[in-house]
């Protein structure tokens, strides 16, 4: 019944942090791609043309390594949160043997 109790007290405190839209992060924003988009030749010429593709695939892969990052720092937050998930579990079980076992 303690175990129950406890576990009560808990639910609004997880409630807040993940569903009503509590964040970890700094600022309460993930940081925004923030890299200048190339900017379009005014001329014609085989140069502007060249030095504009490569501009293009610059800002592509720099986005695309943002994205990359991205996906690894959602890793990195899930795996947190089940850590923080499993150290609360283990506080309870310890809570759960002291109460039944006196230990």
């Amino acid at each position: 019944m303690r175990t129950f109790a406890l576990l009560l007290c808990l639910a609004p405190l997880c409630a807040q942090a993940y569903v009503a839209g509590g964040s970890n992060l700094p600022g309460y924003y993930y940081p925004e791609f923030s890299e200048f988009p190339p900017s379009k030749p005014y001329g014609n010429n085989r140069y502007e043309a060249e030095r504009y593709r490569n501009e293009v695939e610059e800002y592509v892969r720099k986005a695309e390594e943002y994205m990359e990052n991205a996906e690894y720092d959602a890793r990195r937050a899930i795996e947190a949160a089940e850590e923080a998930r499993d150290k609360a579990n283990r506080a309870v079980e310890e809570y759960n043997n002291w109460v039944q076992n006196g230990y």
